[in-house]
């Protein structure tokens, strides 16, 4: 509540210098953040091409020594003093001794250009395993791996294996293959076993000068290292989430030995054995530290010019409103002053003081207007004033022509100014202005009955009014004017019998429509311009009595400038008038 209190309270100044702030603020430190994690994933990027581009050069070294080594395996399977041995030893012709003996030259032969150790074992091998020349290159653990052997069928697989010699810890890699006949049905005759080194391996991987804590080496499915190399420092970092299986290479960040390391991973062999690397961030981030440092200064120092900046800049904008401000409220007690000030300005400010001076003078210009309008309503409301002085006269002696004519019988007569009495109670109708289109019509029909009279039934009227329209509020005295307009100039200058005139109301868009229309002879040109400049700014001509322009300026100031009269000419003869006036 005291926060949302001190918001509300809070002057435009403090408002907006505290959005500001918060608006450069925030962005401004998190470009900082960002500059620093940015570059921290720039560097990770970078590492991880290091390490990706060693590990595949590493992974492709290896795979050499492994390609090599299959290869040598098909010298030694293909070889026919060796085929013919094993051949013999399965037969049973031949006694442990004398193989063992003539096993060695034949293994020599075939491995004196190579750096890695062999040994051959006939199918039934239990009877050599006790032989130190056999098991020196062999596997020691009795794992299985000669019996897996006889069940591969002819291909190969590798293992690793650890031991101790005199208290040093040793690895070795072994492929183990078995050996067939040449010939059909290719019958297992023995098993080789090649065992490599792990330091001839090892000096095989290439690690990155850059980085003097980078580490490279194998480990299998159980997170061993099967490497171990002593000029190498070991990292014990756990593999076996990430096992590939594709042969692709991996990188992500590890936790291991209380320190963080960038790691990668590559498959190699036909083991669950990977390709391994890591390198500490020690090694990678020393510069990212610098650049932190310098990035907060930076963004510190910032962040104090732009507290500075947005002070200056907010009264440029403050100080204008509040002088605004003012103004409003001695628009409230009723004075109409203009602002003087900021006038020159282009920016949004100075169009605002230009729009606030603008509806000071709209506003003036309104209430002259308004006092102008009201002046024409009264000037009307005195005429019709004027106008219903005479018809109570004339409606009294009226009454009594129609009691004289009764008597001596004249009913034409007394029907002439019984039409002509109620044409006259119509038009005082209690000095109401308005009144309904039921009625309207009716007093229309009075005057066009007395000329009918006049006249001997010398032209012909038709109606059609909307009946919904009977009882809604209609101007008085704003239709007799246009057909008194239209029997004067339209149906008196018309061969007995052959005017028309048609009387229309209907509603149209809210609006109550009228439309007096004839077939007369129209009106001329210069008639017709006049007619025309009743609704425009230059003045028209003088009207006496309730006419055109009557009408017309009484509608306007009554409904608005929207409203009145409008005329139109057909292309043959008469003319038609409408009258525009809201449906209320």
């Amino acid at each position: 509540m005291i926060k949302n209190r001190w918001l509300t309270d809070s002057t435009l100044f403090k408002k907006l210098f505290l959005l500001l702030i918060v608006s450069f603020y925030i962005p401004l430190l998190l470009v900082g953040y960002m500059t620093y994690y940015m570059s921290s994933k720039q560097i990770e990027r970078v590492t991880s091409a290091f390490l990706s581009d060693n590990l595949s050069y590493n992974e492709s070294r290896i795979q050499e020594v492994f390609n090599e080594i299959e290869q040598h395996s098909v010298q030694i399977y293909s070889s026919e003093k060796l085929q013919k041995l094993l051949l013999a030893s399965k037969s049973g012709l031949m006694e442990d001794f004398e193989y063992i003996s003539e096993i060695g030259p034949i293994i020599y032969e075939l491995s004196r250009l190579n750096e890695y150790y062999v040994s051959v074992y006939p199918v039934d091998a239990d009877r050599y395993r006790n032989f130190d020349l056999m098991r020196a290159n062999s596997p020691v653990a009795d794992n299985g791996w000669l019996e897996q052997a006889f069940e591969y069928e002819g291909a190969g697989y590798w293992l690793n294996e650890t031991r101790t010699d005199f208290s040093t810890l040793r690895s070795d890699f072994f492929y183990i293959r078995p050996i067939r006949t040449l010939e059909v049905p290719f019958e297992v005759i023995g098993v080789m076993s090649i065992r490599v080194p792990s330091q001839q391996i090892a000096e095989r991987i290439l690690v990155l000068d850059r980085y003097s804590n980078h580490y490279v080496s194998i480990v299998d499915g159980q997170n061993r290292d099967l490497l171990k190399p002593k000029q190498m420092k070991e990292v014990s970092v756990d593999w076996t989430e990430d096992i590939l299986s594709t042969g692709e290479k991996e990188f992500h960040v590890v936790t291991s030995d209380q320190e963080d390391y960038y790691a990668a991973s590559i498959g190699i062999g036909n083991n669950e054995w990977k390709l391994a690397a890591t390198i500490p961030f020690s090694d990678v981030k020393g510069p990212i530290n610098q650049l932190r440092q310098s990035t907060w200064i930076i963004v510190l120092a910032s962040l104090i010019l732009i507290a500075i900046l947005l002070v200056f800049i907010m009264n440029s904008f403050t100080v204008p409103i509040r002088t605004l401000v003012g103004h409003m409220k001695k628009l409230n007690l009723g004075i109409l002053e203009y602002c003087q000030s900021f006038v020159t300005r282009k920016d949004e400010i100075g169009q605002l003081v230009t729009g606030y001076n603008g509806m000071i003078r709209g506003m003036q210009e309104l209430l002259e207007q308004t006092r102008a309008s009201e002046g024409v309503k009264r000037k009307l409301e005195i005429q019709m004033l004027m106008h219903q002085i005479n018809p109570h006269l004339l409606y009294n002696t009226l009454d009594s022509i129609k009691w004289k004519a009764e008597s001596a019988g004249e009913r034409t007569i007394a029907e002439m100014s019984t039409l002509l009495a109620n044409l006259l109670r119509f038009s005082l109708n209690d000095g109401d202005e308005m009144t309904t289109v039921e009625r309207e019509i009716e007093h229309v029909k009075c005057y066009l009955n007395i000329e009918l009279l006049r006249n001997n039934e010398g032209f012909q009227v038709m109606y059609n009014v909307q009946p919904s329209l009977w009882n809604l509020p209609y101007m008085k005295l704003s239709i007799q004017p246009i057909v008194e307009n239209s029997v004067k100039h339209g149906m008196k200058k018309m061969p007995h019998g052959k005017g028309k005139m048609m009387i229309s109301m209907y509603e149209d868009n809210g609006n109550i429509i009228c439309c007096v229309e004839d077939n007369g002879p129209g009106c001329k040109d210069s008639d017709f311009e006049a007619l025309k400049r009743l609704n425009s700014d230059k003045p028209a001509r003088k009207n006496s009595g309730i006419g055109l322009s009557n009408v017309n300026k009484r509608l306007k100031a009554h409904f608005g400038i929207s409203y009145g009269l409008t005329f139109e000419r057909n292309e043959g003869t008469g003319l038609r008038v409408i009258i525009h006036q809201p449906k209320q």
